[in-house]
């Protein structure tokens, strides 16, 4: 027996507009939970259970999100098709725009870019392109807000001249408007458009009344679809429903590109650190070589290895193994630069990609900053533990010209580095590696000597070139190598400063200044001061002032017999630090000078604007006195100007008559070098204040000298 047809039912006109104007927000109801349900989102994020309670495969991943944009589309279809049960007794065909073969196409393109995973900017073109037309209104407007609400929304407009739609920049978009419209999913009509900044753009060409509807986001407010009328009376209803419609296609639009770049973020990133994975990190390294083979430039690859990371996990479990991984990638990534890169590679092992370490030198200091950090102590819990690292630096082209040459390279090396002890660096390349291998051969000594007390001191007179007398005492360090022998300051001091152990050595050198001045003072034989080298890397540091006056209260020194020298290299760079610092050791009644004074950075404003007392010529421009007329004047300049900003002046590197009855004449107040005395150890130095003071040695300074006046009638 054949089935009764269904009786025709009309569907009351309320009911069918409350349909109309929740369509959008019914499908992103059934929609948006079954894209990420589906996907595989995690149930904090989605509050739903996952794919068979794990993420799901990529290809599975992308699959559902197909299928799920697929069912909406589906569902939006019904739904459109309650509409056409019967037709509205308040529709008017004669202006209102039909489901004619525009709106269709539409559409259609919509859901071809959901489903070919385009990005929204690119369907929102589209649609814009067509929406005019197809929704019978002559202005639309797209405001999309920043999800951190740090900028103001960016702005698309479209119009029924057929131009393509324009980039407006950004529109502010009040809370309010944001509160009332995340509230109301059918959208707000508003009578006045020129009183909302939103919708400025449609009040500008001349809309009188406008109507605004919400695109979603994980059920925030995304974005805010905006149709102008240009004539008076409320908006068409079928223009209202198609709008509807295309604003819950367009935000399964932004749920879909959404759910895309999270997709591809965990596709490119490593769960535990949140850094960039193997797979991101080799695409990186191929654009990266690529990129160097065409422009002719060179840069480094480094592997990173954890030492001892294998304890951890067997000891302490997995999740103390990811808690180390985590920290160390964040100490890592803390100590590159912006266009570094750095990635979790597998296991305990990251790469780094330097970009611009054109050279090994480069990659070293890198690979040392590395080295200090993974060095600290890692916390886990209660409890911390200290692994270290062993880094392998391959430099492109000389490892390698291919990202496998190049890895295998980095590879080698870290092997090497580990079987060289661990906790150390080593270069591919074996004549590099030589020569970085011994600098980090130098450091280390020093830094055992330093702990055992093996370095010496050493201290060189300075006299008063207006009576002879002993002015102060130079303290300088020494370091006699068991196997090197004695190594010059200017290796081992330059090999301090570019690690934090300048600033041991630093400590290390005044306290032992301290402890013979104070011995000098017990004999009577103490100079009016003693000078100390300083660092710019030490004056720089937070809290140096203070370390400073509290050593003077230990060993019992006074400002007056303290002089700090420092190189010009602290007068470079930011300088409200240095000067905070410098004011507050010119409080201590310290005597500050300019070491080295013509070979860097200093400048007359300088000189007079920070509190130094006086300045030391350095050896280069003594040793030229005599050698030519430039030499000279170039010497009488700098004792000019000091007098003119009432510096006093201390020349180094005195090393005959000539040059003392030179600089004394042409008003140097002090020298030093070997003319008087080579550097002594502080034994020595007593003997010398010893025999200086039982037989003074007046120089040719004092008046009626005929030899000085006829130097300085030369000058």
């Amino acid at each position: 027996m054949a089935p009764k047809p269904l009786p025709t039912t009309t569907v009351p006109d309320r009911l069918l507009r409350r349909l109309r104007m929740n369509a959008h927000a019914c499908r992103l109801g059934a929609v948006v939970p079954l894209i990420l349900a589906t996907a595989g989102a995690a149930p904090a994020q989605a509050g739903m259970p996952t794919l068979l309670g794990q993420a799901a495969p990529g290809w599975m991943q992308g699959a559902a999100l197909a299928l799920a944009v697929l069912s909406g589309l589906v569902l939006a279809w019904f739904l459109g098709k309650a509409r056409r049960v019967a037709p509205s007794a308040s529709a008017r065909p004669s202006t209102g725009p039909r489901a004619d073969a525009g709106q269709r196409a539409m559409l259609a393109e919509i859901d071809r870019g959901i489903l070919a995973g385009a990005r929204f900017e690119r369907i929102l073109d589209a649609a814009l392109q067509a929406a005019p037309q197809a929704l019978g209104a002559p202005l639309v407007v797209v405001s999309v807000l920043d999800p951190d609400g740090a900028r103001a929304p960016r702005t698309w407009l479209a119009d029924d001249t057929g131009s393509r739609p324009r980039a407006l920049g950004t529109t502010p978009v009040g809370p309010d408007v944001i509160k009332r419209l995340s509230l109301a999913p059918e959208g707000c009509e508003f009578d006045a458009p020129a009183q909302q900044a939103f919708l400025a753009p449609l009040a500008e060409r001349g809309a009188t009344r406008a109507l605004a509807l919400p695109l979603f986001l994980d059920a925030r407010l995304a974005a805010i679809l905006s149709i102008g009328a240009v004539r008076g009376g409320p908006l068409h209803e079928d223009t209202r429903s198609l709008a509807a419609d295309l604003a819950g296609r367009l935000s399964v639009a932004l749920t879909a590109a959404s759910r895309g770049r999270q997709l591809n973020w965990q596709a490119n990133h490593d769960d535990i650190t949140a850094l960039p994975n193997r797979r991101y990190a080799q695409e990186r390294l191929a654009q990266e070589t690529g990129r160097a083979l065409r422009d002719g430039h060179g840069f480094a690859l480094m592997f990173v290895d954890l030492d001892q990371f294998k304890l951890i996990n067997d000891g302490f479990g997995h999740d103390a193994g990811d808690t180390v991984l985590e920290q160390a990638g964040s100490r890592i990534r803390n100590c590159l630069r912006k266009e570094d890169v750095v990635a979790r590679f597998g296991g305990d092992e990251f790469v780094v990609i330097l970009p611009v370490a054109g050279n090994a030198q480069d990659a070293a200091k890198v690979a040392e900053k590395l080295l200090v950090v993974l060095s600290e102590p890692f916390r886990m819990n209660e409890q911390r533990h200290t692994l270290g690292a062993s880094i392998g630096i391959s430099m492109f082209p000389a490892d390698g010209r291919s990202p496998e040459r190049l890895m295998r390279s980095a590879d080698f090396a870290m092997n090497r580095a580990k079987a060289a002890g661990r906790n150390q660096f080593a270069f591919y390349d074996e004549a590099v590696n030589l020569k970085v291998q011994g600098r980090i051969e130098l450091l280390s000594d020093l830094r055992v000597a330093l702990a055992r007390g093996d370095l010496q001191m050493a201290y060189q007179p300075q006299i008063d070139l207006r009576n002879g007398r002993v002015a102060g005492a130079e303290a300088l360090l020494r370091w006699k190598h068991s196997e090197r022998g004695f190594i010059s300051p200017l290796e081992f001091i330059a090999l301090a400063e570019q690690s934090s152990l300048i600033e041991e050595v630093g400590a290390y050198v005044r306290a032992a200044a301290y402890r013979q001045y104070a011995q000098w003072q017990s004999q009577g034989l103490a100079p009016p001061r003693i000078a100390i080298n300083v660092s710019a890397r030490e004056v720089r540091q937070p809290g140096f002032a203070a370390k400073v006056r509290q050593e003077m209260a230990q060993f019992g020194m006074r400002g007056r017999c303290l002089e700090f020298e420092m190189t010009e290299t602290l007068l470079a760079g930011d300088l409200a630090e240095v000067k905070a610092t410098l004011s507050e050791l010119q409080q201590l009644e310290l005597h500050l000078s300019i070491d080295d004074f013509g070979t860097g950075y200093s400048s007359m404003s300088y000189l007079r604007e920070f509190p130094f007392t006086a300045l030391k010529i350095d050896r280069a421009f003594v040793s030229n006195i005599g050698t030519s007329e430039g030499a000279d004047s170039l010497v009488r300049a700098m004792l000019a100007l000091s007098r003119g900003l009432e510096l006093e002046v201390v020349a180094e590197g005195v090393e005959n008559e000539a040059q003392q009855d030179f600089l004394a004449a042409a008003g140097c107040h002090v020298g030093q070098g070997y003319l008087w005395a080579k550097p002594m150890a502080g034994d020595e130095f007593a003997r010398f204040m010893r025999g200086w003071v039982a037989t003074p040695r007046p120089l040719a300074v004092v008046a009626g000298d005929r030899r000085l006046a006829a130097v300085a009638a030369h000058a």
